[in-house]
């Protein structure tokens, strides 16, 4: 069960469809109860799936499937007799207590500290003590937790008191049918692009997510001759995010080093990342370093054969060195990123080296697949 929606083009929803996709392939009967804003959509996935017609998505919305969502909960409990409620993104919701009163076992899967995103937005600190209460309640109540890292892991103890043997880590993965190796120059004539060099970047453009680094990066690389080398990407985030972003461009007078693709279908996602001859995760220490990350993006570039830049952040950064798939920086440091890329825009064989060994380590430990068979694992024991 979850307040995410699939008709919105974010990570959660590809992670929540990966999961349930893969999850029903090792032998599991599959219901996802959710929210939608399109009327009449049909299902197209191989899962059951109920959603509740919403007009708009809003504060208000947001309370009506608070409030509905426990009586689809009680009438899909009598209709299609489940034996575990899986809830991802029910932070806005009180759906587990109705859970543990229908006699559910409950696990619920958490991908990053809603309370931090909440106050990185500048919400009303009442909002957010709220939704922190509602967190508490919910993790202590639920029999199984599910987190992407060992930091997320360390914060729920710290700041709830769980019991650790409840919490599992299970990191995210990669459909590595959809992403998997492409010819470059194929791709580069789909999109019309030169020959030059791609330092490439996919997802929404929140602060965290570290853009600005590139933008004065860029100005960096200028200032030392490198003109051959542009930055491609691919998403848009809000748009107060990217107006942010085009006017720092603007301002440090980088313009011709940046192409901006838009929001993409994401069937044609693996597309561009096979056009970039470097995929960049330039993440912020600040928020990031305390939880860890397991970021869709970065396995999907491993998975389509391609070196990653990323930052020094926690555990991400120590499974691309351990496995020798590209670059580590420090986050904090911009000369050590203009560094990292003039270094793989002078080391080209060693690209493909990285390339090899990220689509390997994908196949074997981080596609979805391997991902519902070890929470299958962590379900079977309750």
């Amino acid at each position: 069960m979850t307040q995410i929606a699939l008709d919105i083009e974010k990570s959660s929803r590809i992670h929540m469809i990966e999961f349930s996709e893969n999850f029903k392939k090792i032998g599991n009967e599959v219901l996802m109860i959710g929210p939608t804003y399109q009327r009449n959509r049909k299902n197209k996935y191989n899962f059951n799936l109920r959603q509740l017609y919403l007009i708009r998505q809003n504060l208000i919305s947001d309370m009506v499937y608070a409030l509905i969502s426990p009586f689809l909960l009680v009438y899909y409990k009598l209709t299609f007799k489940a034996d575990i409620i899986y809830c991802r993104g029910v932070s806005r919701t009180a759906i587990i207590p109705i859970c543990k009163l229908l006699n559910f076992k409950v696990v619920i899967e958490i991908n990053g500290i809603i309370e931090d995103e909440l106050k990185e937005r500048n919400y009303n600190k009442y909002i957010i003590s709220l939704v922190k209460s509602i967190n508490k309640m919910n993790c202590r109540l639920a029999d199984r937790i599910i987190v992407v890292t060992g930091g997320l892991k360390k914060r729920l103890i710290a700041d709830f008191n769980i019991n650790k043997n409840k919490i599992f880590v299970v990191n995210n993965g990669a459909n590595i049918n959809m992403f998997q190796p492409l010819d470059k120059n194929y791709c580069r004539k789909m999109l019309n692009l030169t020959n030059d060099f791609y330092v490439g970047f996919v997802g929404s453009f929140q602060p965290w997510h570290g853009i600005d680094k590139l933008i004065f990066a860029a100005s960096f690389l200028k200032q030392s001759g490198y003109k051959r080398i542009k930055f491609l990407l691919v998403g848009n985030g809000n748009l107060t995010d990217k107006q942010r972003l085009i006017h720092l461009i603007k301002k440090m007078a980088v313009e011709e080093f940046f192409i901006f693709a838009g929001e993409i279908e994401y069937s044609k996602v693996p597309i561009y990342i096979n056009s970039f001859d470097i995929c960049v995760a330039p993440f912020t220490s600040v928020r990031n370093n305390s939880i860890g990350l397991s970021p869709l993006k970065v396995f999907e570039y491993l998975s389509c054969g391609k070196p990653v830049i990323i930052s020094k952040i926690n555990e991400i950064s120590e499974i691309i060195q351990k496995n020798n798939c590209g670059y580590i920086f420090n986050p904090d440091d911009t000369n050590d990123l203009v560094n990292r890329i003039i270094y793989a825009y002078n080391e080209k064989e060693k690209l493909n080296r990285f390339g090899r060994n990220g689509r390997a380590l994908v196949v074997n430990q981080y596609s979805w697949n391997e991902n519902a068979g070890k929470i299958q694992t962590i379900l079977n024991s309750l």
